[in-house]
């Protein structure tokens, strides 16, 4: 769908703003819906207006804001659109921005209309940023499971923790969908968004790949050496005949685990590296290397 050419100038108020972007769509034969009874609910109700159009497979929604985007506004409208997209029922958002101030890098990239940014969506409606130390151990196989369930949703790929070739599809994911060809010439700025969220479960993914490996025990562990949230693992003495499947629990350990011939590892961190620094990070490379360091296989 063509949308008309709109320029909203510095130094616009929001009502003029409004009504200027509402005219050019009126005459260029567009129905837009105004969204007052929603707009005063939000935090930011006195910075945005919002309007939608009906696509032919998804409803658009429009936001305007001719105010400078300060941190605080960000947050707002960040909560604001995340909360209005969970809301919604029936067929997709699309979300739209006319702003007289260049949009911020965050917005762009979690509200754009792609893969990778319904998948930051979703990651961010369960994470929220919130990557504390003393996180629950339980949370990363719960954010893997999750992160399992998007990738099928969104790229239509069902990924098992059980399968090493879990790893090159995750790796060409970062490299190809997140990370390229948003990043300019390959490299981070300052005014970069790294999709942290979506990575964080992906990490999480990875720490759980290596924990269904037949020959490894594996747990999530706080870590000073890691600064917080590691992954540690240590050979599995008599594997088990029978591979399990999905997210089945592996048989009872027998011998116990020696966590002390193990080692502490960073998934996480490892799959935030692979967006930074690009193909010189490999998550396949990554497990080959520990299974070699554990002398498995």
């Amino acid at each position: 769908m063509k949308f008309p050419e709109v320029s909203l100038a510095v130094g616009d108020g929001l009502e003029e703003g409004y009504r200027y972007v509402l005219e050019r769509f009126e005459q260029q034969g567009f129905n837009p819906q105004t969204l007052e009874e929603i707009t005063v609910q939000l935090p930011c109700r006195e910075q945005v207006r919002l309007f939608t159009l009906n696509g032919s497979n998804c409803l658009y929604l429009f936001t305007v804001v001719t105010d400078p985007w300060q941190e605080a506004l960000v947050v707002d409208v960040l909560n604001s659109l995340l909360s209005l997209r969970q809301a919604t029922q029936g067929p997709r958002l699309v979300f739209q921005f006319f702003t007289a101030h260049p949009l911020p890098p965050a917005l762009a990239y979690i509200f754009e209309d792609s893969f990778r940014g319904a998948l930051e969506c979703d990651a961010l409606l369960e994470i929220r940023f919130d990557f504390e130390e003393t996180v629950d151990l339980d949370r990363p196989t719960y954010l893997a499971r999750q992160c399992q369930r998007w990738i099928q949703d969104h790229f239509h790929r069902t990924l098992y923790p059980t399968q090493l070739e879990t790893l090159n599809w995750i790796n060409q994911l970062v490299l190809e969908q997140l990370r390229a060809p948003y990043l300019p010439d390959q490299l981070l700025s300052e005014h970069t968004y790294e999709p942290i969220n979506s990575l964080f479960a992906l990490g999480c993914f990875v720490g759980e790949v290596l924990i269904s490996h037949p020959q490894l025990y594996g747990r999530w562990v706080h870590s000073e050496q890691v600064g917080g949230l590691a992954l540690q693992v240590c050979p599995r003495l008599n594997p088990p005949r029978n591979r399990w499947f999905s997210w089945r629990e592996p048989p009872a350990p027998a011998p116990a685990p020696t966590w002390a011939e193990g080692l502490v590892l960073n998934p996480i961190g490892k799959v935030v590296k692979l967006f930074q620094e690009g193909a010189q990070e490999d998550l396949p490379l990554f497990a080959e290397v520990v299974l070699s360091r554990l002398e498995v296989g």
